[in-house]
């Protein structure tokens, strides 16, 4: 067979002999995404008369217009911090004549909330009840290519019983608007809608990948054969060797195209090192390229036995700490990807390795996940309500939109190990369990590889018949000594390590997560002192229960909400965190940190003439093997002394002797094996 290398940016393979001279002659990829996030302009519309006066029309375009850059939100402008209501948003484009004939989509990444798209002058797109998942739309028969094209696009962020979150039952901020980026994608038919993958971690260290392929719906009945070719690189690791490469025939099921591979040896995604390849697909029909598609993934396993949670097959207990987006009162929902990279490096400063989501996050923070190693729940904002008797068809349509949204996007993080649907609902209610149970089976159909779990306040009522039974695990939000003694019958502090355990014994065969704990100011009084007391008793009676395969602080942040004690408009707020609203460090953060640690016990001494650091891995919560750790020894930031710590099960000890002579004073430092800082300790007069 003669062979012929076929080009395109960041993608080299060798395919069979075949007439591609057109397609390869300038080494150009098919698939262009153009990012559509500038010249935009927007007007509020508080007398809702947009539609009747056709403003959807550029002839009819209202005269005071501010002109914008995406993402944006209305709610942190001083004028309009507590408007929630109707706004457009337009934008004029034109696109290249040589489009026409291919397949263009328009992509955003959330409008919140509910939205009508208007092209030219035609209604294009309806999308309600939905204001955090991404959804697109494919605009090729819309399109003018000779003269200038003109999107409009009316947002509404008023409180509705027809959305999720249902009226004002959520304890965010209401931002309403563009709040995410917007490509264009041009692509040749067929085209790649996404590609989802499941990576298959082998006990002897080898994977296997099914694959599957979604394309663009045509209209068309029939389904092109495509011939599929395939690349998969390290990514971020220490080196980018190519692990597979290769065509495959595809298996066309339902539409989808599945292909199957296997790789002799991969490292596996851990939160100790979360390493990451990069999978690479171009598709073509009848040997002439027409799109390709880039997307990352890791190999890694979440399971459960019993009451042990098992993570790529090592039971594990996790720290885990909640941080609330969009908190920034000049950026809002419309958050900047640099403010997000600092709360996240606060949230990982900690030495928490899990988090959750209260609803569906930008696709910016769950990469950072991916690359920095911390596991994810990502949940369908159900927050508190509908109760029992709002509970309607309606309602579940929505919550199953937004599942559906949510995982067609977020799939291939290998971060995500769970799907939440839904958070302190009235979960000994008959009718909410039976939508629990309705989202349990919807979410398992789109995706059967993580874990499914309902986040329960109502399960010290009636264990056995609590909702969160649905789940993989048992979550529960522990609020003993707070919220839930404010009645006369209430839970103390005291009462809680009881409580626990009659949880473990009614519910034997699953693990428990404490998925939120936390001290809520002014509503309880005592400032960071009592937040820190708080969350060492927490945390050490958890520590104490080997059932309790997880916690998770709430919160990292004081945060922006409508339902706030503190502050006004923009700035309304709960002061819930261990940072403030800006991100200052508050006494509670060290707190925590120290308590999140793994490594425990260090010591620097003196034997036999010898420095020797010791210490131990931590066998308790949190508790997990570590890897690749290194120890420093510096003195005015200059290391004088590092060294690899060996691999540490659980309650493992190490003793590490220093070879080198050390001044009076220095610091002791342990990084994990991607450079973060897991401890610190300052010595003196050594």
């Amino acid at each position: 067979m003669n062979l012929l290398k076929f080009a395109i940016p960041g993608l080299l393979f060798l395919i069979g002999s075949c007439n591609f001279s057109n397609e390869i002659s300038n080494n150009e990829s098919r698939n262009v995404l153009r990012p559509f996030n500038d010249r935009w302009s927007y007007c509020t519309d508080s007398l809702k008369i947009g539609r009747e006066l056709k403003w959807f029309n550029i002839e009819n375009l209202p005269v005071h217009l501010k002109n914008i850059e995406l993402p944006h939100t209305w709610n942190t402008e001083s004028d309009l911090e507590e408007y929630y209501g109707s706004c457009w948003y337009f934008k004029e484009f034109e696109v290249p004549k040589g489009w026409s004939g291919k397949v263009v989509r328009i992509q955003f990444k959330a409008i919140n909330r509910d939205s009508k798209i208007w092209l030219n002058g035609q209604l294009i797109k309806v999308h309600n009840g939905s204001g955090y998942t991404p959804f697109e739309i494919d605009i090729s028969s819309h399109l003018n290519f000779n003269t200038k094209n003109f999107l409009a696009i009316n947002v509404n962020n008023q409180f509705s019983n027809l959305a999720i979150p249902y009226w004002k039952s959520f304890d965010w901020p209401n931002d309403g608007g563009i709040i995410r980026e917007v490509n264009l994608i041009k692509s040749d038919p067929p085209s790649i809608k996404n590609v989802h993958v499941i990576p298959v971690l082998k006990d002897d260290k080898s994977g296997k990948v099914h694959m599957k392929i979604n394309l663009v719906p045509t209209g068309s009945e029939s389904i092109p054969n495509i011939d599929v070719w395939i690349r998969v690189k390290e990514f971020n690791q220490p080196t980018d060797n190519i692990v597979f490469e290769g065509n495959r025939k595809a298996r066309i099921i339902n539409s989808s195209f599945y292909i199957d591979f296997d790789i002799e040896q991969v490292n596996p995604w851990h939160f100790n090192s979360p390493n990451l390849y990069e999978l690479e697909v171009a598709i073509g029909h009848k040997m002439i390229l027409t799109d390709n598609h880039q997307t990352n993934f890791g190999f890694r396993s979440i399971t459960t036995k019993g009451s042990k949670l098992l993570f790529n097959s090592e039971p594990v207990r996790l720290p885990g700490l909640e941080w609330m987006p969009g908190s920034n009162p000049d950026q809002g929902l419309a958050e900047s990807y640099e403010n997000m990279d600092k709360m996240l490096s606060l949230l990982k400063g900690t030495n928490a390795v899990f988090t959750r989501f209260h609803w569906q996050q930008d696709e910016h923070i769950l990469d950072w996940c991916d690359l920095n190693g911390i596991l994810v729940q990502e949940e369908i904002p159900l927050w508190q309500s509908p109760k029992g008797n709002q509970v309607d068809d309606t309602i579940q349509g929505i919550a199953q939109l937004h599942a559906q949204e949510m995982i067609q996007s977020h799939f291939n993080h290998p971060s995500i190990i769970a799907w939440g649907i839904g958070n302190e609902l009235q979960a000994q209610d008959k009718r909410v369990k039976e939508l629990l149970n309705f989202l349990y089976r919807e979410v398992k159909l789109l995706d059967s590889t993580r874990l499914i779990n309902y986040v329960s306040n109502t399960l010290q009522q009636d264990p056995a018949n609590d909702g969160t039974n649905v789940g993989d695990l048992i979550m529960w939000n522990d609020y003993s000594g707070l919220w839930y003694n404010m009645t006369e019958n209430g839970i103390t502090k005291e009462m809680m390590p009881a409580l626990l355990d009659s949880f473990s014994q009614i519910i034997p065969d699953k693990p428990i997560i404490i998925s939120e704990y936390g001290l809520c100011e002014p509503v309880f009084k005592g400032g960071d002192d009592r937040r820190i007391e708080h969350l060492k008793y927490n945390t050490s009676v958890y520590n104490q229960k080997p059932y309790i395969a997880g916690v998770i602080y709430f919160s990292l942040n004081d945060y922006r909400t409508h339902m706030g004690e503190e502050g006004e408009g923009r700035f309304k707020r709960r002061v819930h965190g261990i940072v403030d609203i800006d991100g200052k460090k508050k006494p509670s953060y060290d707190s925590l940190r120290t308590l999140f640690s793994p490594i425990k016990n260090v010591q620097v001494k003196e034997i036999n003439g010898r420095i020797h650091v010791t210490g131990n891995n931590h066998n308790g919560l949190p508790g997990y093997s570590i890897f690749g750790y290194k120890i420093e020894i510096l003195s005015d930031h200059e290391v004088l002394f590092d060294k690899y710590m060996p691999f540490l099960e659980p309650g493992s000890k190490f003793n590490i002797v220093v070879d080198h002579d050390l001044p009076s004073d220095f610091t002791l430092r342990i990084r994990d094996s991607r450079g973060n800082s897991i401890l610190e300790k300052n010595i003196v007069n050594f």
